[in-house]
């Protein structure tokens, strides 16, 4: 990458706290949720200790997310289990601090892109040799497959996206670790994924036409992913159809304020009988909008509305603006995250929400 799509130069002499916490949470952030925590403790000291400006806090996006949580809080207090819904919230309170925490302390820079860029060759590493040499089902390294495969399509974006600004040995050296997160994307069966990664590099080639020849990257991981996981149990369709189905009749018999957070699980008996893939029961309906419809209503739904629109509008306005590799991966990011959660719920799994809040930080500060 070009110097300056990568360092923003900072105005305090010496040793920068909360840049190399920063750099330590990019390099956390693929690995685990614990390690991405303590790197968030970490930041957190920092940005304290440098007296952050908390004008920077100021945008619709952290607002909208703000309503996001208010509307979960007060459909948890509604519902017949307060106390195990309002443990639910907690997790959405975690992606508040997590937010207003990158808007206040996090800047892009080329230690940063480095320590993503080591995180996400490490735990791509790790998966393709779990599945090529391990020989398990499916690439996942240290967390579950889809959450892997959603992380390594968000590093296929971001190399992809850096490839195009950079010459030389860096460009070669962000088209191998797209290549290799492409094939760990594959390995991990995670079929939204690579849609994703199809839909993100459609929306940021509207920006950088360059972007569209990487197609096909991931048309071959997408391939492979279809493949991995072409002798399902039970056909695709049919499984997702039925989960789908228990949220719809959720969401109409609580339509308002839906039946609570983290409440599908304990209903789906109510609405499902016998066994769907193995399973008496299941947890998410795999598909956010039909699953947040189901357990916090139209409320909850029109406050996540907000939220993603808040995000996305924000992403595609600073990269028409300024398309570089940060600000076109953000973007980017968020249209790939949109897609995935149509047949997932990864705005409700911590780390890769994390991670993709991170990233759309990057580009937006």
């Amino acid at each position: 990458m070009r110097a300056q799509t990568l360092d923003t130069p900072s105005s305090r002499p010496g040793f920068d706290a909360a840049g190399a916490a920063a750099a330590l949470l990019a390099l956390a952030l693929p690995v685990s949720i614990a390690a991405t925590n303590i790197a968030l403790g970490l930041l957190t000291a920092a940005a304290l200790l440098s007296r952050p400006d908390p004008s920077r806090l100021k945008r619709p996006a952290f607002y909208a997310l703000l309503a996001y949580v208010a509307a979960a809080a007060l459909s948890a207090a509604a519902c017949p289990a307060p106390a195990e819904s309002l443990r639910a919230v907690l997790k959405d309170a975690h992606k508040l601090w997590a937010l207003g925490l990158f808007l206040l302390a996090v800047r892009p820079s080329r230690r940063v892109a480095l320590s993503l860029g080591a995180g996400f060759a490490f735990v791509a590493g790790v998966g393709v040799w779990q599945k090529v040499a391990g020989g398990l089902p499916r690439a996942h390294a240290f967390v579950h497959p889809v959450t892997f495969g959603e992380i390594m399509a968000f590093a296929v974006l971001g190399a992809l996206c850096f490839a195009g600004r950079e010459d030389g040995r860096r460009r070669g050296a962000a088209l191998a670790l797209a290549a290799l997160c492409a094939c760990a994307l594959a390995l991990s069966g995670t079929r939204a994924a690579a849609v994703g990664v199809a839909a993100g590099l459609l929306a940021a080639g509207l920006l950088d036409r360059r972007l569209w020849r990487w197609l096909v990257l991931f048309a071959a991981a997408g391939a492979g992913a279809f493949l991995l996981r072409r002798h399902g149990s039970v056909p695709l369709l049919e499984s997702r159809g039925a989960l789908w189905d228990v949220a719809w009749r959720m969401f109409k018999d609580h339509p308002w304020l839906g039946a609570g957070p983290g409440r599908y699980r304990a209903l789906f008996p109510q609405y499902h009988t016998g066994v769907l893939e193995g399973e008496f029961d299941w947890g998410s309906a795999h598909d956010l909008y039909l699953h947040q419809a189901a357990e916090r209503g139209g409320l909850g739904l029109a406050a996540l509305a907000a939220f993603l629109g808040a995000l996305l509008g924000g992403a595609w306005r600073r990269a028409r603006r300024a398309p570089n590799a940060w600000t076109l991966w953000a973007f980017s990011a968020v249209a790939a995250f949109l897609v995935m959660n149509l047949t997932e719920v990864a705005l409700q799994v911590e780390q890769a929400a994390a991670l993709f809040l991170f990233i759309w930080t990057l580009g937006n500060v």
